[in-house]
Formats: C-alpha cells, structure tokens, sequence
C-alpha cells in the first residue's frame, strides 16, 4: 500500500474509533512519519497501536520509549526498556544515556551510555558493503547525540556535553563534506552559541566543496560577526569569485575592508550595495569611509541624505540616538564640527546621561578649543558612569589622551591621576606611561622616574608606542634606564 494512503486510512480508521490492522512495519513507518513531524502523541498512539498487534516487535518498543522520553515521561519509558535486550536492541543504550542525563543528571554516565551505542551502531556500519551509506549512519548516530544534548539544554544545563559531541563529531569526520548532517551539526553549533565550532565547520565544508550555495557568504558573515576580520575578507572575496552577483557577499566586503581601514574599498563596495539594493542604511558608514579618505564633500553628502534616511525610517529612540551619534563622528572625522556638535547634542536629547555620548561632546567642543564646556562634558561622562556602574576607566583614559593631544597637559594630567585610583590591577594602569610623558614635558623629575618605572614594568608596548622613535633598537627590559639617561640629556640642554 502506498505510504500517503495507508496513511489516509489509518487516520480515517482512528477517526471512526477502530483500528486498522496492518503489518509491524507499516506501524513504524507511520510512527516514524509522525516522530518526524514533530506529532509526538501520535507517535505514541501508533507505537501503541502497533503492539497491540505485535506485541513482541521491540523496534515497535523502541519507538514506544522514544516517544515517552520525548513526552518526559520517564518512569514509563524507564519501565518500558527493561523488557528490552539492549544486545538485541541497541537503541537501549541510547535511551538509557537520554534517561541518565535527562532524569538523574549525570552526564558523565550518559557519555559512557552513549559511546557503547556508538560503538554498536559502527560495528554494523562495518558490515556494510556500501561506503558511503556507512559513513552516513556512523554521522547520523552521533548527530542524533548532538541533538539529544540540544533537547535537553531547554531544561538543564548541558552546554558542555554539547560541546564535546560537537567536538567529537568534527574531529571523527573530518574533512566534513558539507552534506546535510554535516549543516545541521553547524546549527547546533549556532544555536548553543559554539561560533569558533560552526565556524570550523562550515570551514571544512567550503575546503571539501567550495561551491556550497550561499556557503562562502554565511562563513564571512559568521567570520565578521564574531571578530575574524580578515578571515571573513577572504571567504567574501571566495563568494565573489563563485559568484560575481553575491550581493550579500559584497556587503561583507564592505564592512570588512571598513573594519581594517581600507576605506577606498570599503566606500567602492557599500556604492554598489547601495546602489542594487537602495538600501539606504548604509549611507552613514559610506560617509564616513569617505571622510577617512578626505573626500568631503562626497561624504557630507552622503551624511545628509543618511541623516534625513534615519529620521524617515527610525522611530525606536535608542536607534534614533546611536545613528544620529555615528553621524556626528563621521562629520567630526571630516572637520565637520558645528555639524558634528549638532548631531550628538540631538542623541543627547534622547539620553542626556549617556556616558559616550557626553564624552563624545567633549571630544568636539575639545577640537572647538572650548576647553572649559569640554571639560564638563568629560567630567558628565565620567559621573554618569559611575552612576550607571559602567567601565569608567576607558573613558577617563580616552578624554586624557584627547587632552594630551591638544597640548592641554595640567588637565589631562588630572584626569589620568584620576583613572590610576580606579585601577586595582598593575597590568591595566595605562595612566603611568602618560602621566611619565606629561612629567617628562614639564621637568618634574622624581614624578616623571616613579611613573616612568611604574610604565616600563607593566606596560611596556605602550612605553615604545609613545617613545617608538627614542627607543629605535633598544631592547624592552633597558627602556628604563634608556629614558632616565634621555631625560638627563634633555635637562642638561635645557641648562644650557
């Protein structure tokens, strides 16, 4: 009987209240339909139905107990294997792991519960004459262990479980082909948060078969979206290739080269997405990679039509705010500064106690020269931090290093005295190596060698990147007495 009808006329039969009589095997593809479906109660119901008739079929049993765990009805299900003879019946250990993790939380015991399964499952995959239908039962067993930790993870935690399968499974298999399996295991991947996994993955895939529909795209996106820069430029670069059309491809592109500072690339390629798409969220970043690159007028441009795209299209405030601040940075990139002023004051309409908002009023009005509205501003940012429980420290660190840059040293010297008793760990007291600069600047020597012996011992890159023309071929561990001899020698000139 073909599957559709026998269907139909089991699901007639129920409805009337009879049964239909039909083979063991029909039971189970009709439970294994509806398992499929996601219909676990009817699975139970035909699994029931099936033994009523063959009693004694334990692949019947099987899915009997399947349902039942899947419907968290344990103790049944529990009660339901003992009649089973897991040497017969392999799934036993299955669901005995399922059972041990899911009922008595042991995870260690359902490892172990699982790998005799996987062991039995790979002894008959041995005995078949077919490779490649082997290697795919030997994926889909552990795949189906994968997704009994994923079930289970609503409810309990697991995550590490997950993690290991996961691991296990690209390891066993690899180079993974980029079949089904091998895609579904990358949604795990996904869905339990393992992104360097599903990067490997979907990695390993692409190298096996690297004209996967959309595959080389979905990497860059991945590789983008949690910090592999210029691994998500090659991969986009490889969906172009396959695809000279990849649209979604070419977005990538842009915001990478954006992300490593290759403006001309990046504004080429939010052009064109922009252009095929019209989609106009993108006009702010476009603007500023052309204010990096010094083409204003193109870029202020751009920046006023986004400004109008956002005021149009965005409602959300927060939204509202964060654009209309990443406009005001492009226009100060530009030298755009009333513009720029403008632009943070309307965020700051929305959230006047926003601490990055505040501190990037205090970087424009700085570049002003308004010294005085500058510094209240940074002092706002740093009070509503405090306030908010937030990271002062970046903050404090960014307006002392505006502060330097624009020669306002007594100001800038106050802030960073300031940072140093925020910071309880040696390592992150970046405030030593300006504080040891400005020092050096105004002469005050015993300030300027306690500082600098602070800096030379905890942060010593940062030492060479202030001082990286003195200290051309000197090795890290004499930048210390280096500077104090170079500080000597300028104060004798001074003398002089």
């Amino acid at each position: 009987m073909e599957f559709r009808a026998m269907l139909q006329k089991y699901e007639n039969a129920k409805q009337q209240g009879s049964l239909l009589y039909l083979d063991s095997d029909d039971f189970v593809d009709l439970a294994e339909y509806y398992m499929e479906d996601g219909q676990l109660i009817r699975m139970l119901e035909v699994a029931e139905d099936g033994l009523s008739m063959h009693p004694d079929d334990e692949y019947l049993i099987s899915l009997k107990v399947n349902a039942l765990i899947s419907l968290h009805k344990f103790d049944m299900a529990e009660k339901l294997l003992d009649t089973l003879d897991p040497e017969k019946e392999h799934d036993v250990y299955y669901f005995r792991a399922q059972l041990a993790c899911a009922v008595y939380g042991d995870d260690k015991k359902a490892t172990e519960l699982f790998r005799q399964w996987i062991e039995k499952e790979y002894k008959d995959c041995r005995t078949m004459k077919n490779k490649d239908e082997a290697l795919s039962r030997c994926k889909d067993a552990v795949f189906h262990i994968i997704v009994s930790f994923s079930d289970l993870s609503i409810n309990l935690d697991v995550q590490s479980s997950i993690d290991y399968w996961t691991k296990e499974y690209v390891r066993m298999f690899s180079p993974l082909r980029g079949d089904d399996t091998d895609l579904e295991v990358a949604k795990v991947c996904h869905d339990s948060e393992l992104f360097d996994r599903e990067i490997e993955v979907y990695s390993q895939c692409l190298e096996s078969n690297p004209y996967m529909r959309q595959g080389w795209t979905y990497l860059a996106s991945l590789q983008h979206m949690y910090g592999f820069t210029e691994d998500s430029l090659n991969s986009a670069e490889n969906a172009i290739a396959v695809d000279p059309n990849d649209i979604n491809a070419c977005l990538v592109l842009a915001h990478a080269n954006y992300d490593l500072h290759n403006y001309e690339a990046a504004r080429k390629y939010f052009i064109r997405y922009i252009e095929e798409t019209h989609d106009e969220s993108f006009l702010m970043i476009l603007g500023k990679s052309c204010m990096f690159l010094g083409k204003k007028e193109e870029g202020y441009e751009y920046l006023k039509s986004a400004r109008r795209y956002c005021t149009k299209h965005y409602t959300d405030k927060e939204d509202l705010a964060n654009n209309r601040a990443f406009i005001s940075d492009a226009f100060y990139v530009g030298g755009y500064l009333k513009d720029a002023h403008t632009m943070i004051k309307l965020a700051l309409r929305y959230f006047p106690t926003d601490p990055q908002f505040n501190q990037q009023e205090g970087k424009i009005l700085l570049a002003m020269d308004n010294i005085s509205s500058a510094w209240n501003s940074y002092q706002r940012a740093v009070d509503y931090a405090k306030k908010a429980k937030t990271e002062v420290v970046p903050l404090m660190m960014s307006a002392g290093c505006q502060l330097l840059d624009k020669g306002y040293l007594r100001a800038a010297e106050v802030i960073f005295e300031n940072a140093l008793k925020e910071i309880d760990e040696p390592e992150h007291r970046y405030g030593h190596v300006y504080l040891a600069y400005i020092y050096f600047a105004k002469r005050k020597t015993e300030l300027f060698v306690e500082n600098l012996r602070q800096a030379c011992r905890y942060t010593p890159k940062m030492v060479n990147a202030l001082w990286k023309d003195s200290l051309i071929g000197v090795a890290e561990e004499n930048y210390y007495e280096y500077m104090l001899k170079l500080y000597k020698k300028v104060c004798k000139n001074d003398d002089n």
